[in-house]
């Protein structure tokens, strides 16, 4: 928002803000360093994230999607990092999605 804001012409210093949520990442944001795609080996399926061109085999230790990218390098947008506020949403292009607990919204 602050950047839409600046982007106005909005000077930053009269831009408040404040925030709510889980903890956010301790390191900071780096883009990625074009890591080579990864093909799927069978152990699990492949995530591409359209943006970057790059995939990553997903091996379900990362817990959500948003620490699984930011793990691979990547630095999506976010802010509350409990899928709440809708920074980090994105739209699906092709595959299939399985919760291992069904979503509030969904249920």
């Amino acid at each position: 928002m602050r950047a839409v804001l600046v982007s106005l012409g909005v000077p930053d210093s009269e831009i408040q803000q404040e925030s709510f949520g889980g903890a956010l990442a301790e390191a900071p944001r780096q883009e990625p360093a074009g890591r080579p795609a990864v093909a799927s080996d069978g152990a699990g399926p492949v995530v591409r994230f359209a943006r970057s061109d790059l995939e990553f085999t997903w091996d379900g230790s990362s817990g959500t999607l948003l620490e699984f990218a930011e793990a691979q390098g990547l630095s999506p947008n976010f802010e509350c990092r409990d899928g709440i506020c809708g920074t980090c949403a994105c739209r699906k292009l092709s595959g299939e999605v399985a919760y291992a607990e069904e979503p509030l919204d969904l249920a």
